[in-house]
């Protein structure tokens, strides 16, 4: 579907199966794009890199925050605050959200199928763990405790 130098991994189908987000790297590194089903139209969605890890909501945004740009949000992990968290973004690149802000990495962030919540894994507690929240960002609780 695409001719480019770069290295392109991670690609995720959006839930109505016409586009593919997946993680670019041109050389300036990663970043987080999508591009149609049929490889015609290719868009940036994140504009600081690194971003990785990209997963679509499986429907609406979720309840409390609103869009009327897309009816769907991608999450990504990001260094846009400076280490990595977790970001709600729409697949035109607009109205990114933070969602985690902890000194910590913060990465691989996945919806719930009801997208209420977002699992993700970090090393907030001084080793590799799992988290879950609620989509907008609150009520963060460990899933497992790595005690190394």
């Amino acid at each position: 579907m695409t001719n480019t130098a770069g290295a392109e991994t991670d690609p995720k189908w959006a839930p109505d199966g016409t586009q593919i987000a997946f993680r670019y790297n041109d050389g300036g590194g990663d970043a987080v794009w999508i591009i149609d089903a049929d490889g015609a139209t290719r868009t940036r969605v994140t504009t600081v890199a690194p971003s990785t890890d990209p997963d679509w909501s499986p429907t609406l945004p979720p309840d409390g925050i609103t869009r009327e740009l897309a009816d769907t949000w991608i999450l990504v992990s990001s260094m846009a605050a400076g280490n990595w968290d977790i970001f709600a973004v729409g697949p035109d690149g607009s109205e990114a959200i933070q969602l985690t802000s902890d000194p910590a990495s913060d990465n691989g962030a996945a919806w719930s199928p009801d997208r209420s919540q977002v699992a993700f894994h970090s090393n907030r507690d001084g080793d590799s763990d799992s988290y879950v929240m609620n989509a907008d960002g609150s009520d963060i609780q460990a899933l497992t405790s790595n005690n190394v």
